[in-house]
């Protein structure tokens, strides 16, 4: 171990990027009439996809230690989906366009819970994580069994000084029984012997702060982080998801980070724990609905990249942690197909005047520039008992 400085301290941080909604949109439809690729717009092609849509967000990707985003999609070879006919949208991508362009930006732990990796049933369920496995992905909150479907990413992140920082990362996707949008196939059940395979569910909080409590077990330094895809699409933060944070974070969860309304929504610290209610998209490649004001009034078309700073104190050797959010333009006719980060002070007029975004946080948060005139805002992270110092937000950023 490196001596301490003499000042004590904590020293520079390593990063763990999290991002939020990604599909590549790049499977056109198969037959007239199918919703198939959904929103696609034909004229998106394998250069846009996997090279020019990542050159404005690419440097907020760099140097992170580790890096993780919401698949939200199948990978899928079958000409018929066996919910067709009860889904609106379906969503399948190319594995041989969107594993290289994930690897090529740094993403290896890809999130599966969420609604619509099982949108080509059981047999694009088993594809999509064969692809993944072979390509050198850790997939999770996917499994045979309930129980298995809440199974942790563990992550070591290294850090300047001491130790590495141990991480447990669990994805799940909002309770919902609905039939059609999200039918109660996709979470994994058992009924009687019989295992039915499908998504992790946060309608247990109770097995979700059985999983906690056996990982604080084995490892009390754990961090625990709850990365949970919820919430309506183009809203503000719901009931429900409120209802979920305050479960996740009485179930022992440092952190909660979540995704799902395709668009950024407010933070909120619970009982001395971080919220981050909605980080959108990172590259969803559909036309979205961010001008159907109409339909959604309260549609922002903005999302955020989270870079957590990891670090331990010189001399106590206690973690400590910062989060920093980038917030980016995300709607796809806009900024065609490749969202850029906010540098404008009229687009942080627009974002903060919306009372269903970043303004709605509490406590407030304050805006900032970077070094780049890129829009952030840091937001502490606490710890409790095994809080250190602060832990400085990574710089490294080009």
């Amino acid at each position: 171990m490196n001596a301490p400085p003499p000042t004590g301290g904590p020293l520079a941080s390593s990063v763990v990027v999290f991002a939020g909604d990604l599909s590549l949109a790049n499977l056109a439809p198969h037959r007239p009439g199918s919703r198939f690729g959904h929103l696609t717009v034909g004229a998106v092609d394998r250069d846009t996809r996997v090279v020019r849509s990542w050159r404005h967000i690419a440097p907020l990707l760099e140097g992170a230690a580790a890096s993780i985003v919401n698949l939200e999609a199948c990978f899928s070879t079958l000409a018929y989906s066996p919910t067709e006919d009860l889904k609106r949208y379906l969503h399948r991508d190319d594995p041989e366009e969107t594993l290289p362009a994930l690897a090529a930006h740094g993403f290896r732990f890809v999130s599966l819970g969420n609604n619509h990796v099982y949108d080509f049933g059981a047999e694009g369920l088993a594809e999509t994580t064969r692809r993944l496995e072979a390509a050198g992905f850790q997939h999770f909150g996917l499994g045979a069994t309930p129980e298995a479907a809440l199974q942790p990413l563990l992550l070591d992140v290294p850090v300047p000084q001491g130790p590495p920082v141990r991480f447990a990362i669990l994805s799940a996707f909002e309770y919902r029984d609905r039939a059609g949008v999200d039918s109660r196939d996709y979470y994994a059940r058992t009924d009687g012997v019989m295992a039915h395979p499908g998504v992790a569910s946060l309608g247990d909080p109770d097995a979700i702060r059985r999983v906690i409590q056996g990982l604080r077990r084995e490892d009390p330094e754990r961090v625990v982080v709850l990365y949970p895809h919820w919430g309506e699409d183009y809203c503000g933060v719901t009931a429900q998801q409120r209802a979920d944070a305050r479960a996740l974070v009485a179930a022992g969860a440092d952190l909660v980070i979540g995704h799902g309304a395709h668009q950024l929504q407010s933070v909120e610290v619970l009982d001395g724990r971080t919220a981050v209610y909605g980080l959108g998209n990172l590259l969803f490649q559909t036309t979205s609905q961010y001008q159907s004001t109409a339909q959604f009034p309260e549609a922002l078309p903005f999302s955020m990249i989270a870079r957590l700073s990891v670090c331990r104190h010189s001399e106590t050797l206690e973690v400590a942690l910062s989060l920093r959010l980038y917030p980016l333009h995300c709607d796809n006719l806009k900024v065609d197909f490749a969202p850029r980060p906010v540098t404008e002070a009229t687009a942080l007029e627009t974002l903060m005047a919306s009372p269903y975004g970043l303004a709605a946080s509490e406590p407030p948060l304050t805006p900032r520039w970077d070094g780049r005139g890129r829009l952030y805002v840091d937001v502490p992270v606490d710890l409790g008992a095994r809080r250190a110092a602060h832990c400085p937000s990574s710089a490294s950023v080009s």
